[in-house]
């Protein structure tokens, strides 16, 4: 955090206000970053150009030792190398904030039914809502950034002053999960309009379990039709491409080598790279990602 406050010294005055920095308010929030927009646009650009320093420091050095033949090469790279480092460090900063709010939608998603399970339970024994909210806030261990939101909530009202509804409403709008917010929603019109809290928890409870039923099985469908094509592809393939490799160099004495070097680049190339390939397709269709 010092090197933040470091940052904003020398560009705060350039960050403030500008539509970058009103660009990241929104995505700071969601991500849940408890960072000024204009302390990290700043942090971002310090980070940059340090990067950037760095690098046009370290790379001319190790350019300095290739041979004189590559000399133009190396300066083509040692003008741009910083240039680049730098970019890229700036971009990171950028996307760092969307990826961290889709990281906690995933993790609000999954445990979002169980914690308005939970939250049904206390419901039922009379416990006011801002104490139901102190006691899941808690459990930050079992409902992970669900206890953070409600976390947030219990701040905004016990800190801030803001009534119970005013804090749902602006949960609502920063939560990263539009579930959450279809809940939230849905907690402050049954508030509202008198409703009973704990029917609408159960009810919510068991539209979100079942949900979550008809969102595993069909990860389950996918996974079984993936692991069929994994058979097929990976290991029926392999074993026909071998049988026909050695019934072709049989046949074919004098394509003996052309066969080995078709089986090498079969089975050390493009093997591991069809599993890798595999093995992303199947992270990609993970829900919980």
């Amino acid at each position: 955090m010092s090197l933040a406050v470091e940052a904003y010294k020398f560009f705060g005055r350039r960050t403030e206000g500008s539509r970058l920095a009103g660009w990241l308010t929104n995505r700071l929030q969601k991500a849940a970053i408890s960072m000024m927009p204009s302390v990290y646009l700043a942090l971002a650009i310090f980070a940059s150009i340090l990067a950037a320093s760095v690098t046009g420091i370290v790379v001319p050095s190790i350019l300095l030792l290739l041979p004189l033949e590559l000399s133009s090469i190396a300066k083509v790279i040692g003008i741009t190398s910083p240039v680049l480092v730098g970019l890229v460090t700036f971009g990171v900063f950028m996307v760092y904030p969307d990826l961290k709010a889709s990281s906690r939608r995933a993790d609000i998603d999954k445990r979002l039914p169980y914690a308005v399970s939970y939250l049904a339970t206390l419901a039922s024994a009379g416990v006011s809502p801002v104490f139901m909210f102190r006691i899941l806030a808690n459990q930050r261990d079992v409902y992970g950034e669900v206890a953070r939101e409600f976390g947030l909530i219990l701040r905004d009202i016990l800190v801030f002053g803001r009534d119970l509804l005013t804090a749902l409403e602006r949960a609502s709008r920063r939560s990263p999960s539009l579930k959450f917010k279809d809940f939230l929603e849905s907690f402050i019109a049954t508030v509202r309009s008198g409703g009973t809290l704990q029917q609408f928890l159960e009810a919510e409870s068991e539209r979100l379990m079942e949900e979550r039923r008809v969102k595993i099985k069909e990860l389950a469908d996918r996974v079984g039709m993936m692991a069929e094509f994994y058979v097929i592809l990976f290991v029926v393939t392999p074993l026909v491409f071998i049988v026909m490799s050695s019934v072709m160099s049989s046949l074919a004495p004098g394509t003996a080598l052309s066969v080995t070097a078709l089986v090498v680049l079969f089975a050390f190339i493009m093997m591991p790279a069809g599993v890798l390939a595999y093995s992303l397709v199947l992270d990609a269709m993970n829900p919980e990602k």
